[in-house]
C-alpha cells in the first residue's frame, strides 16, 4: 500500500529492484504473489547486516510476505525470470522469510514471538530437508535468552552432531551447548 511506497523514497540508494518492488506493492495492485516484493523491503529495512535498520517496519513487510500466496516472485510477476519453477514450491524462501521475521523480533527484545516465528521457519524448512544451522542457533539463542536451556541444549547439541556442509567448526553452537548444560 501507500506506507510501503513511501518506504521505498526513504531508501538511501537507488536500485533496479526497487521499481519491481514499488509496482508489486502500490495501491491497486491486487496480487496475492508479490509478497517477494514485500519481503525484500523487509530485508532492506531490517536490522541485519551494515545497517541500523527499523525492525518494526521490516516485522510488518515479513508478516506481509508471508500473507501472500507465496513469498517467491511468480513466472508472470516482474523479475519472475530469476527464479527457478520446480516441484520443491517456495519453502525454503517462506522459510527464509520467517526466520528474518523471528531475528528482527529477537532484536526488538519480543522474545516469545520470535521463539514461535523460528518454530514456523524450523516446521517450512523440515518439510523441505534440514533446518539451516544459522536458524537453529539463532533459536537456541533466544531459548536461552527465555530461559528454556533444555530446549536450547537439543539444538545446539543438534547443530554439533549435524554432518555439515561447512567443514567449519561451530564455536558458538559449543559456546551456546556449555551454558545450556
Amino acid at each position: 500500500g501507500r506506507g510501503v511506497v513511501r518506504l521505498l523514497s526513504s531508501l538511501e540508494s537507488s536500485h533496479d529492484w526497487e521499481y519491481y518492488c514499488h509496482a508489486a506493492t502500490a495501491d491497486g495492485v491486487v496480487s496475492h504473489v508479490n509478497g517477494w516484493a514485500y519481503a525484500a523491503l523487509g530485508r532492506r529495512l531490517s536490522s541485519s547486516g551494515d545497517n541500523d535498520g527499523n525492525d518494526e517496519t521490516a516485522v510488518f513487510l515479513f508478516q506481509e510476505a508471508l500473507r501472500k500466496r507465496d513469498v517467491t516472485c511468480g513466472i508472470f510477476e516482474p523479475l519472475g525470470y530469476f527464479y527457478e519453477v520446480g516441484n520443491s514450491g517456495n519453502e525454503s524462501d517462506e522459510g527464509h522469510v520467517w526466520a528474518n521475521l523471528a531475528a528482527s523480533y529477537r532484536r526488538l527484545g519480543k522474545y516469545s514471538a520470535s521463539a514461535r516465528a523460528y518454530g514456523k521457519a524450523s516446521d517450512v524448512f523440515g518439510n523441505g530437508g534440514v533446518v539451516p544451522e544459522g536458524v537453529l542457533s539463532a533459536w537456541a539463542q533466544v531459548e536461552l535468552e527465555l530461559g528454556l536451556p533444555d530446549e536450547a541444549s537439543q539444538k545446539f547439541l543438534q547443530i554439533l552432531t549435524a554432518e555439515s556442509t561447512s567443514k567449519t567448526p561451530h564455536p558458538l553452537a559449543a559456546y551456546g551447548y556449555g551454558l545450556s548444560i
